[in-house]
């Protein structure tokens, strides 16, 4: 398969973001859902903080927590 063609996991997911913005994206396992664009919009919130606080682009950033809707948005 060629994966060059479909981009980075971000591309990937902003596109579908772009596409389906209504459509549920992520289900946690207490029930709580987010569509594409919710979860595009608190994405970027966390992005935003991550720079404000120093995080240069193409950073690594670790993620340590339970899973979790949070863990999702994170990511």
């Amino acid at each position: 398969m060629d994966y060059e063609k479909f981009g980075s996991l971000g591309e990937m997911f902003v596109q579908q973001a772009q596409t389906t913005p209504t459509k549920l994206a992520v289900v946690s396992a207490d029930g709580r859902q987010m569509t594409f664009e919710e979860l595009d919009k608190a994405s970027d919130i966390v992005a935003a903080n991550l720079r404000i606080k120093g995080v240069k682009p193409d950073s690594i950033v670790a993620i340590y927590m339970e899973r979790c809707l949070e863990y999702v948005i994170s990511y």
